[in-house]
């Protein structure tokens, strides 16, 4: 969403100014070109699914609106701006398409997809592509959970942390 993105890019301005941080302010889809994007009263709801949306409204939270915006290729990115060493999907129905996009050759160090889980043979596609891509390990961690999440002491690399997950 546009606002999102202006909002994003005031905040990080820091990062965006020295050229660590590029924000791109498309959705990703099948193809370029145009697409509905259904707002949500909960922005992390929002989504180019219609069938997203009818399921958010089956939920209680129905989309106020549908815009028209600009969609890309995941690849059409990774293009542009290489392959990530972490790379982070959440974008409500159309996660697979990154992976989907990615070379098995090049693939990010480290994935994290918030899972679609509707059905044991999406869950299993799900596995596939990302062992496809040479992941042999992963963790399922429950996303209710996050924010009651604490780091071990001390953290992995060795420095002390106080960090708690982020509160819902």
């Amino acid at each position: 969403m546009p606002d999102l993105a202006r909002r994003a890019a005031a905040q990080l301005r820091e990062y965006v100014d020295s050229g660590r941080l590029i924000i791109e302010n498309v959705a990703i889809a099948e193809a370029a070109g145009q697409v509905p994007f259904y707002v949500n009263p909960a922005s992390e709801w929002s989504t180019i699914r219609a069938d997203w949306a009818q399921r958010n409204e089956r939920l209680g939270s129905p989309s106020t609106a549908s815009l028209t915006v600009t969609a890309l290729p995941f690849g059409d990115l990774l293009e542009r701006h290489e392959v990530p060493h972490y790379l982070k999907i959440d974008i409500e129905g159309a996660d697979l398409l990154c992976l989907e996009a990615l070379d098995p050759a090049e693939p990010p160090n480290y994935v994290s997809i918030e899972s679609e889980k509707r059905s044991w043979p999406a869950l299993v596609h799900e596995f596939d592509l990302l062992e496809r891509l040479g992941y042999r390990q992963f963790k399922v961690v429950g996303q209710d959970k996050v924010p009651r999440q604490e780091p071990p002491p001390p953290s992995r690399p060795g420095r002390a942390s106080t960090c708690r997950g982020a509160s819902a």
